[in-house]
């Protein structure tokens, strides 16, 4: 039976795609492209936060997210270069990439806006967590790549506790 992975990425968080794992994961070319693809999405949809949130704590999360996945994508694409990894996200993935950034575009800002970016982040952050520790991380050939995969974990996870906070001052 083949393996399927849910992986969030609709703005709106009732909005679910399964990817097949070995479409998705086909190797470490395709997962660190998705990686980064990710990593650019989350760092896109952030800076469309800090301009249309209407809670202080909802800008100041996604200025969080910016300073500290900035560095996490030069070192994807340095490690994709020195391993020449050259690979491209998944087509289904970097189709979505486009709409979902989009979807979040045409919410008005203030309090609806925090919702939807907040309902996606905290959605985002889980699937993706999860999609490292069980997919990704043991799927990885390259040591030096699954090293810096462990290495970001931590980080993501501290990301996800500080979502799970402001998201619970929304509602």
């Amino acid at each position: 039976m083949k393996k399927t992975l849910i992986f969030l990425l609709f703005i709106v968080a009732t909005t679910v795609s399964l990817l097949g794992v070995t479409a998705a994961f086909a190797d470490d070319e395709t997962a660190l492209a998705l990686f980064e693809k990710m990593n650019s999405q989350d760092l896109d949809l952030a800076s469309i936060a800090i301009k249309k949130a209407h809670s202080p704590d909802v800008k100041q999360l996604a200025q969080m997210i910016i300073e500290d996945h900035q560095p996490i994508g030069k070192e994807a694409k340095r490690l994709g270069e020195s391993l020449k990894l050259h690979g491209k996200p998944n087509a289904e993935v970097a189709d979505k990439y486009a709409n979902d950034l989009n979807k979040l575009k045409t919410v008005k800002g203030g309090v609806a806006f925090d919702k939807s970016y907040m309902d996606y982040e905290l959605a985002f952050s889980k699937d993706f967590i999860r999609a490292l520790k069980e997919e990704i991380v043991p799927n990885t050939q390259h040591e030096e790549l699954k090293n810096f995969y462990q290495g970001v974990l931590p980080q993501f996870e501290t990301h996800l506790m500080h979502i799970q906070h402001v998201a619970g001052m929304q509602h």
